[in-house]
């Protein structure tokens, strides 16, 4: 079976499935798939656009109070945020203790040669608080 599908799922780095169109071999092929999406509408990306600037500035804010030497090196609308730990040990066992606590945290070592950078996904100051307690 062969799906033709765009996604928008690396923008938002989430696990679920989001489609804006998928081309299936059959109405219902395509039916099935559809079903696990998540929402794809002006009024959910509406949401994520007003809502990824004040979560980002939250997750910033209470990081900042904890880790005051921490760089933080993005734009406000990217729904991660990017810092410099300043150090590479730092930020192996940050990615060591959230993956533990499954919490996302990725280490910017393999994919840019950045060993002391780490990413964290802008999300609720609930998923936030998680995320700190790891």
């Amino acid at each position: 079976m062969v799906w033709v599908m765009t996604s928008w799922t690396k923008i938002w780095s989430c696990t679920v499935l989001r489609i804006c169109s998928v081309v299936g071999l059959t109405p219902e092929d395509g039916a099935e798939i559809k079903r696990k999406q998540a929402p794809c509408d002006d009024a959910y990306l509406q949401k994520t656009w007003d809502v990824t600037p004040k979560w980002r500035v939250h997750a910033i804010e209470l990081l900042t109070k904890r880790c005051p030497n921490l760089d933080f090196l993005d734009k406000p609308f990217l729904s991660w945020i990017w810092l410099n730990t300043k150090s590479a040990d730092i930020s192996e066992n940050a990615c060591k203790l959230a993956k533990e606590h499954g919490v996302p945290v990725l280490s910017d070592k393999p994919s840019f040669n950045l060993p002391t950078f780490v990413r964290i996904a802008a999300r609720s100051p609930d998923q936030t608080a998680v995320l700190l307690k790891a």
